[in-house]
């Protein structure tokens, strides 16, 4: 039997989450920024957004070794997204959080998680330092046995050996260990206090870097306070338990934190937003973020089609 070709399409932002944002005909609003600079507003499948290509490839480094470059994409990262989606029908479904299995809550935890350690732009800024001390790391060896036939024997075994290609996978496995983190795991799951929120007025919108954790502050860890919007009318909120001492303060704290909760997904730099309605520069509760977005993203380079007629193309 053939071997199945390996998964190349990495979605940081899983097709599970984007869905509720689309509209019948599958595809949600995308706003990004274009290669010209300005604001890119267009029609997009949740299939053909938030990825990369092989973004937790894993390659072989000797010529010795054999794995599939998808086993994290297979093994980890799919069966993950595929546990995560069956809670999240039951979370939209606004079904009480305490009707989660054990199962279901570590799903879900760990779903949690990996939203914070699998973005495109967190893996290239650990690559880049991965790949930089593996690099010093040959020169050093290099340098440790100077004589001409060390250096002979030296450059013969890292000719056989990708040390970059070892720093990125090195990366990898990081990830795979910090999304299973049963520290992490424990402390959402048994000292926190998970439910959702579904505003009477007002609609979510999303992005490539959907979770905002304490808020929008910048120290994501210690994780006290998260919030991820699981459609454009639910919001998931999992805080302290002991927050539930004082009701009226929290009640405040939701309302505030539905409120802002999508200005905070602007300000975390996301590098696309989604929506199931155009932010529009009109009346109505996305005045004031379209303004966010067109500061985020550029102006836009055409008048957006607010009509029934899908708008595609790439911008």
């Amino acid at each position: 039997m053939a071997a199945q070709n390996p998964s190349r399409r990495h979605h940081h932002a899983p097709q599970f989450y984007l869905r509720p944002w689309t509209a019948a005909d599958g595809c949600l609003w995308r706003y990004s920024r274009a290669p010209n600079g300005k604001l890119c507003e267009d029609r997009k499948s949740p299939k053909s957004v938030g990825f990369e290509f092989d973004l937790y490839a894993t390659t072989p480094t000797t010529p010795f070794e054999r794995w599939p470059v998808d086993i994290v994409e297979k093994q980890v990262m799919a069966p993950l997204d595929d546990a995560a989606a069956r809670v999240h029908s039951k979370l939209t479904a606004l079904e009480p959080t305490t009707d989660l299995s054990d199962d279901e809550r570590v799903s879900w935890a760990r779903f949690l998680n990996s939203l914070m350690e699998r973005h495109p732009r967190e893996l290239a800024e650990r690559d880049a330092a991965a790949v930089r001390i593996a690099t010093e790391l040959c020169a050093e060896y290099r340098h440790r046995w100077p004589a001409p036939a060390d250096q002979a024997r030296v450059e013969a075994a890292l000719a056989n050996y990708d040390h970059e290609a070892t720093a990125r996978n090195t990366v990898r496995t990081a990830m795979v260990q910090e999304i299973r983190s049963g520290t992490f795991l424990d402390h959402v799951i048994n000292e926190h206090e998970w439910m959702v929120f579904a505003p009477v007025e007002g609609a979510f919108i999303t992005s490539d870097r959907p979770l905002i954790v304490n808020g929008g502050d910048t120290q994501t860890r210690p994780v006290h306070w998260v919030t991820l919007a699981l459609g454009p009318q639910h919001l998931f909120v999992s805080h302290p338990r002991a927050w539930l001492a004082e009701p009226d303060r929290l009640k405040e704290q939701l309302a505030t934190t539905a409120l802002i909760h999508n200005m905070l997904i602007v300000f975390a730099r996301p590098a696309a937003l989604f929506s199931a309605e155009p932010i529009a520069d009109i009346d109505g509760h996305h005045v004031r973020l379209r303004k966010l977005v067109e500061e985020a993203f550029g102006v836009p380079h055409k008048a957006p089609d607010f009509d029934d007629t899908p708008v595609t193309g790439t911008c």
